[in-house]
């Protein structure tokens, strides 16, 4: 996974992960079962999730960004600690994809969300949303088929589903 930014650290990326995923009441400590549940939840294999805990490994493309919208998070977060410049309220900086796409890109991604949270009744906080609905963006702005897209958000979907309707409103736990 290279950018602009050069190769990601990957026991900087397992921090940040952890760090997350410590502020959330609905996840086990790291000693106490967070591979497990996070392999469940990202629908992997024990050892893949073990890696991305431990900073051995950084997660694919798809399965990065289908975190980082779980967490309420850039993809560039979680890789390389990138915040928007932008404030939350508590003065935390905010941490949401900001690249722009197309309109038709966002169109569609709007009308793919809004099909894919609906059929499922799926209930996501405006930060899911807002971060389920640009990952969709990106998709439809790379060249992806309609089909990869759709698979993609119903994936994206089914996480938000398994924990974003009891989530607090940060979205973080």
């Amino acid at each position: 996974m290279r950018n602009r930014l050069g190769k990601p650290d990957r026991a900087a990326f397992g921090k940040r992960l952890n760090a997350l995923l410590d502020q959330r009441s609905d996840v086990p400590k790291l000693a106490d079962g967070r591979g497990k549940w996070a392999a469940d939840r990202y629908r992997v294999k024990p050892p893949s999730a073990h890696a991305w805990l431990h900073g051995q490994s950084i997660p694919d493309a798809p399965r990065l960004r289908m975190i980082a919208v779980d967490l309420g998070v850039s993809s560039d977060y979680l890789l390389f600690g990138i915040a928007d410049s932008a404030s939350s309220p508590s003065g935390e900086p905010l941490q949401r994809e900001s690249r722009p796409v197309g309109s038709d890109a966002l169109r569609m991604a709007l009308q793919t969300a809004y099909k894919i949270l609906g059929e499922g009744g799926v209930k996501a906080i405006p930060e899911q949303y807002a971060a389920f609905v640009e990952a969709l963006a990106e998709e439809y702005a790379s060249g992806r088929d309609e089909a990869e897209v759709l698979q993609f958000a119903r994936r994206v979907a089914s996480v938000i589903a398994a924990g974003g309707n009891d989530a607090p409103e940060n979205g973080r736990g």
